[in-house]
């Protein structure tokens, strides 16, 4: 009985889904229950916080490794003089972000996915957050005071490097190992770089 639900649980997201949904095919294959739990990934370019960056570049690599610091870019109210980090640092070994001075007043085009070409471009992630009517634990009224989290993405703007940039910070929502095949950026639509997983 015991090894029966064990079986179930870890094995039940990769039955195929039968009765009803037969005709549905992924890959000239039957879906199976995994597909329904995931979207297709998003892909984003790190916008990070700069302090927070800053931060953990402080600290040892066992304490960085342990942080629960949220690295991610946000804003409250208006973007206007908030400025975040772009993912691309110099070396390999520090966070140094080339682009720390990202205005997010300058991020104008937003994507919605609502068109192929949207899934072409590369994003960046912005948490966006606003507090609303809500309640204290005792249930009495709390104005303005519960905090709601909104995710924007908006196409990469324009960046000029100076330097070399060693490595390179991604963002992956939704993500099914197997469906990421590759991050590919084009530079001035003349040098390529493509990530490619193994399978």
């Amino acid at each position: 009985m015991v090894q029966a639900g064990i079986a179930d649980l870890s094995e039940s997201h990769n039955l195929p889904i039968d009765k009803g949904f037969k005709n549905w095919k992924l890959n000239n294959s039957v879906h199976v229950y995994e597909d329904f739990l995931y979207e297709r990934p998003f892909v984003n370019l790190a916008l990070n916080d700069t302090a927070t960056l800053n931060q953990l570049q402080g600290m040892s690599d066992s304490a960085r490794d342990v942080s629960t610091l949220n690295r991610n870019c946000f804003y409250i109210g208006s973007k206007n003089g908030v400025n975040c980090a772009i993912g691309f640092f110099k070396s390999a070994n520090d966070l140094n972000s080339t682009q720390k001075n990202q205005p997010l007043s300058g991020l104008t085009m937003p994507l919605r996915f609502k068109s192929e070409s949207d899934w072409s471009k590369m994003g960046v992630k912005v948490d966006r957050w606003e507090k609303v009517d809500g309640l204290h634990p005792d249930g009495s009224l709390n104005e303005k005071g519960v905090p709601i989290r909104h995710v924007e993405r908006y196409e990469v703007p324009a960046i000029t490097v100076d330097n070399w940039i060693e490595k390179y910070s991604f963002v992956v929502d939704d993500l099914m190992p197997h469906r990421l095949r590759q991050i590919r950026m084009n530079f001035n639509y003349q040098e390529e770089i493509a990530w490619e997983c193994d399978s």
